[in-house]
């Protein structure tokens, strides 16, 4: 019976050395792995971010370049929205408000809105532009602002953008016009609508009458640029200073 003790204390005695070896040999590994894999996080959000900087550059190059051309005047062609994005565009018409309708979560100063959107008829053609006739704000979510078109015809002037979509919605599909919806959304207006419907949208020039709503022209500047740069350099910083830390944890292991 001592026997069989001593030789279990013994077995015992074997079992902790390699299991505290096992323990320690991970405890070595785990930090350069860890390091590793977070610096290669750190540094693909640094380039992605670089590289949305670029992008915002040359967004910034389209629009000087389009801004300094002649206004485009449409007529009744369907034009690609690539080729008139940014452009200063005018048209002669009249609007037809039977399918007008709201963009929601637009805050502007500090205060939810609406932008008001109408289709407009140009006088040759049948292709209609959304023209995004201002901002109004919300007074009760309850009922929508009114927003009536002006009749008779008219000559718009303004410049040709196109509305980013695919936000995040919490909600089920918009309801139909005059809405709100949750964001202006060209080719979802242009699958309910019996009529086609230019790419893009006419945001009105400020100098426009704006018959009580808001006008905006709300233009790109450095500032997007420079946010993707520092941006970049947190991530690049991030990374750096692991690696400092990985260093130094190395350093101090070695000595022990």
């Amino acid at each position: 019976m001592a026997m069989r003790n001593r030789t279990m204390v013994a077995v015992t005695s074997m079992g902790r050395p390699a299991q505290y070896n096992a323990m320690s040999n991970a405890a070595k590994i785990l930090p350069p792995v860890a390091a590793v894999a977070l610096s290669a996080l750190f540094l693909a959000l640094a380039f992605w971010q670089l590289e949305r900087a670029r992008g915002k550059e040359e967004l910034l190059q389209l629009y000087a370049e389009r801004a300094a051309r002649a206004p485009l005047e449409l007529g009744a062609a369907a034009l690609g929205a690539g080729a008139v994005k940014f452009a200063p565009v005018t048209v002669r018409g009249r609007f037809e408000p039977g399918l007008q309708f709201m963009a929601d979560n637009v805050v502007v100063g500090g205060r939810a809105g609406v932008e008001v959107v109408t289709p407009f008829k140009p006088e040759r053609g049948e292709v209609r532009v959304l023209v995004n006739r201002g901002w109004l704000a919300w007074t009760h979510r309850a009922q929508l602002p009114s927003a009536p078109a002006p009749g008779g015809v008219l000559t718009l002037h303004g410049r040709a953008e196109v509305p980013s979509t695919g936000r995040l919605r919490l909600g089920g599909d918009d309801p139909p016009p005059p809405g709100p919806w949750a964001e202006l959304d060209v080719q979802q207006f242009a699958a309910l609508a019996p009529y086609p419907v230019q790419p893009f949208v006419l945001r009105l020039a400020e100098g426009a009458p704006a018959n009580g709503l808001l006008r905006r022209m709300p233009r790109p500047d450095d500032s997007w640029v420079h946010r993707h740069r520092a941006y970049a350099l947190q991530w690049f910083a991030l990374a750096a200073a692991l690696w400092v830390g990985c260093a130094l944890w190395w350093w101090r292991h070695r000595r022990r």
